[in-house]
C-alpha cells in the first residue's frame, strides 16, 4: 500500500484605506464636489488536509482512496464615509456605512476509485464514488446613515440598522463508471455513466432593533429559508486515437438535470425545473517535436445555481 498526504495552512490580514475626490461640472458656474474616505480590514485563515491511499489487490485490480478536509474562517470590517457639496460648500447629500461579517466554513469528503484491467490489452473498467459535505455559519451587521434632500428640497435622513445570522449546508454524492474498449492498437472507445445528487439548505435571518435596542424584530423581506435538490444523470461515448504525432479525443455526453427548490419562509413556494443538454468535447494535440506541440481543446459543461442564488433575498450591504 502507498500512502501520501499533505497539509496546508495560511493566514492573511489585509488593510486597505482609500481617499477619493471628484469634481463634477454640471453646466455654467455650477459644480459638485464628491469626497469619500473608506477603510477595510479583512482576516482569513485556511486549513486543508489531504490523504491518498493506493492498494494493488493484484496486477489487474487497484483501489485508490483520497479523503480531504478543510476549515476556513474569515472576517471583515468596512467603514465608508462620503458627501457631496456644491460650489458654495453647501451639503447636497452624505452617507456613512459600517459593515461587518464573520464567517466559518468546513468541508470534508473523499473519492473512492476502483480500477480493473481485463485480460485483453486496453480493456478496462473504472468505478469512482465521490462525496462532499459543506457547512457554513456566519453573522454580520450593517449600520447606514444617508442624508439627502427630497424633491421639495426638504432634508431626509434614512437610517438602516440590521444584523443577520446565516447557516447553510450542502452535501453532494456522485458516481462515475467508465468502460474502455480497444478498437485497434492506437484507438479506444469509452462509454461512461455519471449520476449525481446535491442537497442544500440555507437559513438567513435578518433582525432590526426594537424599542429597547435589542435586535428582535425579524425583517421578513431580508430573511429566507430555502431547501434545494439538484439531480443529474449523464452518459456518453468518446473516441480516442493516439500515435507518436497526433492525439485525438472526440466525445459527447447527454445530461438531464432536475432542480427542485422549496422556500419555507417568508413565502411558501416551490421551483421545479428540468434541463436537458448535449455536451460535446474535443481535443486534438499535434507534436512537432519533443519540446513543441499544438493543442486544440473544446469542452462544454453546466453549472448548478448555488442556493444563495436561488434565495429571494436582496443584497443591501452597500446601500
Amino acid at each position: 500500500m502507498k500512502v501520501s498526504g499533505s497539509y496546508f495552512f495560511n493566514a492573511t490580514e489585509n488593510k486597505n484605506e482609500t481617499s477619493l475626490a471628484r469634481t463634477y461640472f454640471t453646466g455654467g458656474d455650477s459644480l459638485q464636489i464628491y469626497k469619500e474616505n473608506s477603510s477595510r480590514i479583512s482576516k482569513n485563515m485556511n486549513h486543508r488536509a489531504n490523504l491518498r491511499m493506493e492498494y494493488d489487490i493484484d496486477s489487474m485490480n487497484r483501489i485508490i482512496f483520497t479523503p480531504r478536509v478543510s476549515f476556513q474562517h474569515n472576517e471583515s470590517n468596512r467603514l465608508q464615509q462620503a458627501n457631496t457639496r456644491d460650489q458654495d460648500s453647501a451639503l447636497i447629500n452624505s452617507t456613512s456605512n459600517t459593515n461587518t461579517t464573520d464567517n466559518n466554513g468546513m468541508s470534508f469528503g473523499g473519492n473512492l476509485t476502483y480500477n480493473h484491467k481485463f485480460a485483453k490489452k486496453g480493456r478496462a473498467v473504472s468505478v469512482n464514488l465521490s462525496s462532499n459535505i459543506n457547512t457554513r455559519e456566519g453573522d454580520g451587521s450593517l449600520m447606514s446613515n444617508n442624508q439627502y434632500n427630497d424633491t421639495l428640497g426638504l432634508p431626509v435622513t434614512d437610517i438602516t440598522d440590521q444584523r443577520y445570522d446565516l447557516t447553510s449546508f450542502t452535501n453532494t454524492y456522485s458516481a462515475n463508471v467508465t468502460y474502455t474498449e480497444p478498437v485497434s492498437e492506437k484507438a479506444q472507445v469509452m462509454a461512461n455513466y455519471a449520476p449525481s445528487i446535491s442537497n442544500s439548505e440555507s437559513d438567513r435571518q435578518t433582525k432590526t432593533p426594537d424599542g429597547n435596542g435589542e435586535y428582535t424584530v425579524l425583517a421578513t423581506d431580508l430573511s429566507n429559508k430555502f431547501n434545494n435538490t439538484y439531480n443529474t444523470q449523464r452518459g456518453g461515448l468518446s473516441y480516442r486515437y493516439n500515435d507518436q504525432k497526433v492525439m485525438v479525443n472526440l466525445g459527447a455526453n447527454y445530461q438531464q438535470a432536475i432542480l427542485d427548490g422549496e422556500s419555507e419562509f417568508p413565502q411558501v413556494y416551490s421551483v421545479n425545473k428540468t434541463f436537458s443538454n448535449i455536451l460535446p468535447t474535443a481535443m486534438i494535440n499535434y507534436r512537432f517535436s519533443r519540446t513543441q506541440n499544438l493543442r486544440f481543446m473544446y469542452r462544454t459543461n453546466t453549472n448548478a445555481p448555488s442556493i444563495s442564488q436561488l434565495q429571494n433575498v436582496p443584497d443591501i450591504t452597500d446601500p
